[in-house]
C-alpha cells in the first residue's frame, strides 16, 4: 500500500520566528565588527575597545591580574567574577556617558584585578572627568603592562589618549640616589616600583620630598608647564653623628669647671644696671627726637622770616630799616642751632648708654669661663657730621 506524505507550506509566523533567531545569532558578530579601526580612536560614545572583562580564570603574568583558580562551588562569587561584573557595569555606564558611574564601577574592578584593560578604560573615564594627571598614570600603566595578546587597535587607542593627556600635564622624572628613601610628591607617597616611570602632575609648582632615617630630609620645589618634563635628582645626606656626652665621673671628659675645684663658680650678675642703662638710652632717644622736631620747626620759621624780609626788598645789614625783623630771624637761627646740637648730643648719649647696657650683659661672654680671654669682642665709635649723629658698633663672636 503506497503511503502518501502530505507537505504543508510553512506559515508566516514560522518564517518570522526563524528570521528573529537568525538576527539574534548574528548580533554578537555585528557588535564585534563595530570596534575602532586600526590607528584611529573609536567613537567616545561607545565603550573602549579594551572591553573584554578581566578573566575569571587564571591569567598570564603579563596582565597583572590575580589568578583566581577554578570556579568556586560556593554561593559567593570569586574575585575574578566580581571584577568581571564591575567591569561590565563600567562598560554599560560608559556607553551611556554616565562617567561618574563608570568610574565607580571601574575602580571596583581595579581594586580586584589590576589589569591593563581596566587601567585603560578607567584612564579614559578620568580623562572625561578632567582628572588628567591620574588619567595619564592609568593609561601609561595600561601600555606598560599590556600582554603580547593585546589587540593593536586597543593599544593604539590607549596611546592616543595618553598623548592627549601629556599635552595637559607636566611630567616628572624622579632620580633617587639614596636606596630605601621614601619619596612624596605633594604629600602622595611613591613606591620604589613607581619611581622608574613617569610621574604626571598638574601644571604649576609641586613639592617633592625625599626622606630616610639617619639622613637629612630633602625638599625640592619644581615648577612644570603643560606638556613639559623635568628631572628631579634626589640624593640624601647622612646625618653627622653626635659627639659623645661627657660623664661627670670621667676625669678625661670633665668640663673646664671641674678641672680646678678651687675655682669658684661665676657669680650671678644682676640685671638691674642693664635695665637702668636701657631706660636711660630710651629717654635720651626720646630727647633726641624731641630736639629734632623742634629743630625742624625752627628751620621752617627761619625760612619763612627770611622769605618775608626778602619779599619786601630788605636785607639784614647793620644799620638798616629791617633791624627788628632781622633780630627775630637771628634769634630763630640761634634756636635752630641749639635744638640741632641738642638732638645730636641726645642721640649720641642714647647710643653710648645702650652700648653700656649691652656691654654689661655681654661681659661674661667676653672672657673665658676660667678667666681666659675670649675671641668675642665689641668695639664702637661715634659718628658726627653736619646734620647727623650716630655710632658705629662692630663685634666679633
Amino acid at each position: 500500500m503506497a503511503m502518501m506524505r502530505r507537505w504543508t507550506r510553512p506559515g508566516r509566523t514560522t518564517l518570522t520566528a526563524w528570521m528573529l533567531l537568525g538576527l539574534v545569532a548574528a548580533a554578537p558578530h555585528v557588535a564585534w565588527a563595530q570596534g575602532a579601526p586600526p590607528g584611529r580612536p573609536a567613537p567616545t560614545s561607545q565603550p573602549p575597545p579594551a572591553s573584554q572583562p578581566p578573566p575569571a580564570a587564571s591569567t598570564t603574568p603579563s596582565t597583572g591580574a590575580p589568578s583566581t583558580g577554578a570556579p568556586s562551588t560556593g554561593t559567593s562569587p570569586t574575585p575574578g567574577a566580581q571584577a568581571a561584573r564591575h567591569y561590565q557595569d563600567g562598560n554599560t555606564a560608559f556607553a551611556q556617558k554616565r562617567w561618574a558611574d563608570a568610574e565607580s564601577a571601574y575602580r571596583k574592578a581595579w581594586a580586584l584585578s589590576k589589569t591593563f584593560d581596566v587601567a585603560a578604560n578607567l584612564g579614559e573615564v578620568l580623562l572625561k572627568l578632567d582628572r588628567v594627571p591620574e588619567a595619564a598614570m592609568m593609561l601609561a600603566f595600561s601600555l606598560r603592562t599590556a600582554p603580547p595578546s593585546a589587540k593593536p587597535a586597543q593599544l593604539e587607542r590607549t596611546q592616543h589618549f595618553l598623548s592627549e593627556a601629556r599635552k595637559k600635564v607636566g611630567t616628572l622624572h624622579l632620580q633617587l640616589g639614596t636606596e630605601g628613601a621614601e619619596v612624596l610628591v605633594d604629600g602622595t607617597p611613591f613606591t620604589p616600583d613607581d619611581l622608574p616611570h613617569d610621574v604626571f602632575v598638574s601644571p604649576g609648582a609641586h613639592d617633592v620630598i625625599a626622606r630616610k632615617a639617619g639622613h637629612c630630609e630633602l625638599k625640592e620645589t619644581v615648577v612644570v608647564a603643560p606638556g613639559a618634563a623635568q628631572t628631579v635628582a634626589l640624593t640624601l645626606t647622612p646625618l653627622s653623628p653626635e659627639p659623645p656626652r661627657a660623664s661627670p665621673s670621667d676625669p678625661t671628659h670633665a668640663g673646664a669647671t671641674n678641672a680646678d675645684p678651687r675655682m669658684p663658680p661665676p657669680a650671678h650678675r644682676s640685671l638691674v644696671p642693664a635695665f637702668l642703662l636701657g631706660g636711660a638710652s630710651v629717654v635720651s632717644l626720646g630727647l633726641g627726637l624731641g630736639f629734632t622736631i623742634a629743630s625742624n620747626n625752627a628751620s621752617a620759621d627761619a625760612n619763612a622770616q627770611r622769605a618775608s624780609i626778602e619779599g619786601e626788598g630788605g636785607q639784614c645789614v647793620s644799620p638798616g630799616d629791617f633791624a627788628a625783623p632781622c633780630d627775630i630771624l637771628s634769634s630763630t637761627v640761634n634756636r635752630l642751632d641749639t635744638h640741632a646740637n641738642g638732638a645730636r648730643v641726645a642721640f649720641v648719649a642714647s647710643g653710648v648708654v645702650a652700648l653700656g647696657a649691652g656691654a654689661y650683659l655681654l661681659w661674661p661672654m667676653l672672657r673665658g669661663r676660667n678667666g681666659e680671654t675670649s675671641t668675642t669682642s665689641i668695639t664702637w665709635a661715634p659718628l658726627l657730621s653736619p646734620g647727623e649723629a650716630g655710632a658705629i658698633v662692630r663685634g666679633t663672636w
